[in-house]
């Protein structure tokens, strides 16, 4: 697996996951309108090897299939973490704790905090309540 260029895969995390950013309106409303989704407000988006590429509010339910590509575009694995998570774990333990894994060769991965595969799909395992 070789190391691809931070900057290129910057831009291609935010082609496929939108500009860096937040949800906009009340992230209270967004998470009832979505209750099965895996939805992390201050996500950090990394690739093994370069580190975070992207940050902002992510629903990983949803983004599954670009963060499948953005793993098979870079060959190496992408990890989603809450952003405190991906501030205090060095890089080679990125895939530890991480909310959702995406390896290049298609294997998704969840934290059963957070969600769990359901037919293909990413689907919450956390209470609104």
């Amino acid at each position: 697996m070789g190391v691809p260029d931070f900057e290129k895969t910057r831009r291609l995390a935010e082609s496929l996951l939108g500009p860096r950013g937040q949800i906009l309106g009340s992230r209270v409303l967004y998470r009832e309108s979505h209750p099965r989704d895996v939805i992390i407000f201050n996500a950090s988006v990394g690739v093994f090897g370069l580190g975070v590429v992207w940050a902002g509010d992510l629903n990983v339910s949803q983004s599954a299939a670009s963060l499948r590509s953005l793993a098979a575009h870079t060959k190496n694995e992408v990890w989603v973490h809450t952003e405190a998570r991906a501030a205090n774990v060095a890089d080679a333990a990125r895939s530890t704790g991480a909310v959702a894994r995406f390896s290049s060769a298609g294997a998704v991965s969840t934290d059963p905090h957070y969600g769990r595969l359901s037919g293909g799909h990413i689907t919450s395992t956390r209470s609104l309540s």
